[in-house]
């Protein structure tokens, strides 16, 4: 199945249907993989991980939109979009109303689903929760995973808006980024998403790709078909390039934005859910010393 057909399949689903969809391809693709898996996170890797350090691939099965009734359409153009449809409101008008499609984050589960189908080598983390505090790697972090991620040569996130970005989270390598870069991609600070949770326990270095999506977290939200397929044909590359790899140049990244949020809920403290064109920059000012300037903070995984 291509990419875009399974994004438009798994776009509709219940966490709970997606959950299951990911056992089905594991049973379905890769039966002889190891598959460990909590409440909240599902990870599947081949024995390979034991003669070869191989990347992390992080994406997360949850969404903002919790009863995923939603109803993608696909434009001539490449637009996914959800339709807007008629309610009546409180007060017994009738108005369009519409959902969050979800491209945040099932964007990046489709692209590991697809590469899961090929088989190529590498640890696949499916999370929940990542919404309402990156619960599923919180779990994962907690379930004895050392060995595993010891194991690891960097982790790469599938959870980015847009087209072009590389997010980079508490620590950066230069050598990782040079090789998303040759794809076009560049280097943006990100807040918080599932591989920031793990490299701020077990640093190593860290890339968070764009898949397409855009205006995640509201009614607004549409994928970019284009975006999304062109990641999905240079995450393979990136993995080969990666494996067996080992990054020497990790550095902390002085990142202010993080060490004045509050925690990493997308209802109250997680900036990932703001748009710069939707709310005034006062809205995201956050603490200031005295005599300090606004802190002016943007939202992005």
């Amino acid at each position: 199945m291509k990419t875009k057909e399974l994004l438009m399949e798994i776009i509709p689903l219940s966490t709970p249907d997606l959950f299951r969809l990911i056992l089905e391809y594991k049973e379905l693709y890769v039966n002889d993989w190891i598959m460990v898996k909590g409440a909240d996170y599902i990870a599947i890797y081949p024995e390979l991980i034991y003669t070869k350090i191989l990347p992390l691939l992080s994406s997360h099965i949850d969404t903002v939109n919790f009863n995923r009734i939603v109803y993608p359409e696909l434009s001539k153009d490449g637009i996914i979009k959800s339709r807007l449809r008629w309610n009546s409101n409180a007060i017994g008008e009738d108005e369009l109303t519409g959902s969050p499609i979800g491209g945040d984050d099932r964007c990046g589960v489709a692209i590991m689903l697809h590469l899961l189908s090929r088989k190529i080598p590498a640890v696949y983390l499916f999370c929940d929760k990542e919404e309402v505090g990156c619960m599923g790697s919180e779990e994962f972090l907690y379930s004895s995973c050392e060995y595993l991620l010891s194991r690891c040569s960097c982790y790469i996130g599938l959870d980015r808006r847009g087209k072009q970005d590389a997010a980079v989270y508490t620590y950066e390598s230069q050598s990782l980024l040079d090789i998303v870069k040759k794809y076009g991609y560049e280097k943006k600070m990100g807040s918080v998403t599932d591989i920031s949770v793990i490299q701020n326990e077990y640093p190593k270095a860290a890339v968070n790709l764009s898949v397409g999506f855009y205006n995640e977290h509201t009614a607004m939200e549409y994928i970019d078909v284009s975006a999304f397929e062109r990641t999905a044909l240079i995450v393979p590359k990136v993995l080969d390039s990666v494996t067996d790899m080992v990054f020497n140049d990790l550095h902390c990244v002085d990142n202010y934005l993080f060490r004045y949020t509050i925690g990493n809920s997308y209802k109250s403290k997680d900036l990932d859910y703001y748009n710069d064109y939707m709310l005034p920059y006062s809205h995201y000012t956050t603490k200031k010393k005295k005599g300090d300037k606004d802190v002016q903070t943007k939202r992005g995984k």
